[in-house]
């Protein structure tokens, strides 16, 4: 969603003036592009080990008067000298070895281009010498104290780097992690690797972001190959699931230990920005607890409830109204009128 009605009250009703700080490991491309209207009240620490993309995200970002800044660093989880196994497809590289075996079994398909064996982007080239450093010499070295949310998209290396964040993880209130289901790389950790690491520091899963068929993978041997794979139903077809983005917060609710009321607002955005609306709206009426003898600021919390609520999209609201008065009689004679009903409103809805 490109309006983050929620985070924009927060900021106009002044509650909070500091900037989210973001790291994003594999920053190639760009970061958050999905945030780019916000990108004023976000401070982006990004690495890649391409230092001429680097260079361009600088400038690109200098240009825009925004507070980007990219390093040419392989973070990993200290520093020495290691393997980075180079592809067929710059973004496959990492710091771990392609596994043949298993991914020669493998196809794909990526938007509508034929399918394609997975060797045509996994597929190992050659075997480089890299440098590679931690977060926390990162941190140390730029004098970086604070670190709301961290993004992993690193072919691997990923629990390396959690591993190697130290103290930087107290801090950080949510996570965007790829994580693998298949050692698609040799000696890859695996999802459940990586939750077990996360969880113990009190982060909290919430979902999986699946953006493409291509991260599901057929099989090379099957005679049959399915089309179009535009919906997560015909996207079970393709087969195994490779790949997807883990999205885990702290919840101060349950287990994620005081947060500072700084830290409540950052969250609460950082919840809308990466889908999680509901929640937003939970930790926000739950703030109001904070400013108990302070009558004015809950009444601004509750304005800015009351006001991004009404202005959440239309057709929730209708939906929950129409259905609600329905339930007593909820046969499945009553879904198939009251299908009939709200059809039209839909569609009309999806026409504003």
């Amino acid at each position: 969603m490109s309006n983050f009605i929620i985070t924009d009250l927060i900021y106009k009703h002044s509650l909070l003036t500091d900037k989210l700080v973001i790291i994003d490991c594999g920053a190639a491309g760009g970061s958050f592009q999905e945030w780019a209207s916000r990108s004023d009240k976000i401070v982006i620490h990004g690495f890649d080990p391409d230092e001429n993309e680097c260079k361009r995200l600088n400038a690109d970002a200098r240009a825009k008067g925004l507070q980007h800044y990219y390093y040419p660093f392989l973070i990993a989880n200290d520093s020495q000298n290691r393997n980075f196994y180079l592809t067929n497809q710059s973004c496959s590289n990492s710091l771990f070895e392609p596994n043949h075996h298993l991914i020669s079994r493998y196809k794909q398909k990526f938007c509508d281009i034929e399918w394609i064996s997975t060797l045509e982007t996994v597929g190992y080239k050659k075997t480089i010498q890299v440098n590679t450093t931690s977060l926390t010499t990162w941190a140390n070295k730029y004098s970086i104290n604070d670190i709301d949310f961290i993004k992993l998209d690193v072919q691997g290396a990923e629990l390396e780097i959690l591993k190697g964040a130290g103290n930087i993880l107290n801090n950080v209130i949510g996570m965007n992690i790829e994580v693998w289901f298949v050692p698609v790389y040799k000696e890859l950790p695996l999802f459940a690797d990586i939750d077990m690491f996360v969880r113990s520091n009190q982060f909290d899963f919430f979902t999986f972001f699946i953006y493409t068929a291509g991260q599901f993978a057929g099989r090379m041997a099957s005679p049959v190959s399915f089309g179009k794979m535009n919906t997560s139903y015909a996207q079970r077809f393709a087969g195994q699931l490779l790949t997807a983005d883990a999205l885990y917060f702290k919840d101060p609710l349950h287990n994620g230990g005081s947060l500072s009321t700084i830290k409540k607002l950052k969250l609460i955005c950082l919840a809308e920005m990466n889908c999680q609306v509901e929640y937003a709206f939970e930790l926000l009426y739950n703030l109001k607890h904070d400013f108990e003898e302070q009558s004015e600021l809950q009444e601004e919390i509750t304005q800015i409830i009351d006001e991004a609520a009404s202005r959440y999209p239309k057709y929730v609201y209708v939906m929950k109204r129409y259905i609600g008065s329905h339930l007593l009689n909820y046969t499945n004679g009553v879904k198939f009128r009251l299908y009939r009903k709200i059809k039209p409103i839909v569609e009309k809805l999806r026409k504003l």
